[in-house]
């Protein structure tokens, strides 16, 4: 990472850390990707608006919406996200939605469900499938212009597969300055058992952001459900080379037991580790 005093100005912020369900200081897993004033989405679970709201956050500069895959605590509150930007941010620029395909057929079928007039969304939406496109491929997000802006940063994205049922993708950004200059680098994984796909698509990130929902004592479930633990999570983040994991997605069981997440992830990765915490932003503060 750069931190010379013309770096690109990024923020990562979780705007939820839980697995699956919700507390009063947890909210469902969601990231908020912020470089000048534009912002990326990733995840859209239930109460998502509310927390950009507490976070200040104009939904009009939200350009982009990153979906991993169609569990309910995922996507499910995309419809309150939409109706939002009709009602109270009265957005006018495009917004592109990128997830799986399946992913996109059943935001559809929520229009459905929920009765969305079909002239209700009044701006235009776009939906991504990354299903179309090449597994670790490279793909420019490119961003409709805000004031304040910073010119020149270039963020691209790529993806590989989880193993999860449903299916479910990583996703990596990179963001690099207007000489392409390597700014920061991340990769989020959620939800899936440890796999090489990760460690391949995260090699040499400066962060990989990647679920533990259970602990070492309870891998036996957790493969069985596709999910991970500690130990497993550092084995990926070892072989992907990364500076810096970050653990989350942890199950509301293990609120107050952060630190055993961060030992047990120390016995396969001697990087430095980091339990994501609900409005925790990155870089962290020092």
């Amino acid at each position: 990472m750069r931190t010379d005093e013309t770096m690109v100005d990024w923020k990562l912020t979780f705007l939820g850390t839980a697995a699956s369900a919700m507390s009063l200081q947890q909210n469902p897993t969601t990231l908020l990707v912020t470089v000048g004033n534009n912002h990326v989405l990733i995840e859209c679970a239930e109460g998502t608006t509310r927390r950009l709201i507490e976070a200040g956050i104009d939904m009009k500069a939200i350009d982009k919406v990153f979906i991993s895959h169609g569990h309910n605590d995922h996507f499910i509150g995309i419809m309150t996200f939409l109706w939002q930007n009709v009602l109270v941010a009265r957005r006018e620029a495009p917004l592109e939605i990128i997830a799986p395909g399946y992913v996109l057929d059943r935001i559809t079928t929520l229009f459905k469900l929920t009765s969305t007039p079909d002239d209700f969304i009044n701006f235009e939406l776009r939906f991504t499938d990354i299903d179309a496109e090449e597994l670790f491929s490279e793909h420019e997000l490119l961003f409709t212009p805000s004031p304040g802006t910073i010119n020149g940063w270039k963020m691209t994205r790529r993806h590989a597969p989880l193993v999860h049922d449903p299916a479910a993708h990583a996703i990596r950004i990179d963001i690099k300055d207007e000489d392409d200059v390597h700014v920061v680098s991340f990769c989020y994984a959620c939800d899936t058992s440890p796999t090489d796909s990760v460690a391949r698509l995260a090699e040499g990130c400066d962060y990989l952001i990647h679920e533990a929902t259970l602990l070492d004592e309870d891998i036996e479930l957790a493969t069985r459900i596709n999910h991970s633990t500690p130990s497993g999570v550092g084995q990926v983040a070892s072989l992907a080379g990364v500076e810096n994991l970050v653990l989350v997605h942890y199950s509301l069981s293990l609120a107050g037991k952060e630190e055993v997440l961060k030992e047990q992830a120390k016995r396969t990765f001697a990087g430095n580790i980091i339990i994501a915490r609900d409005m925790m932003s990155l870089p962290l503060e020092q």
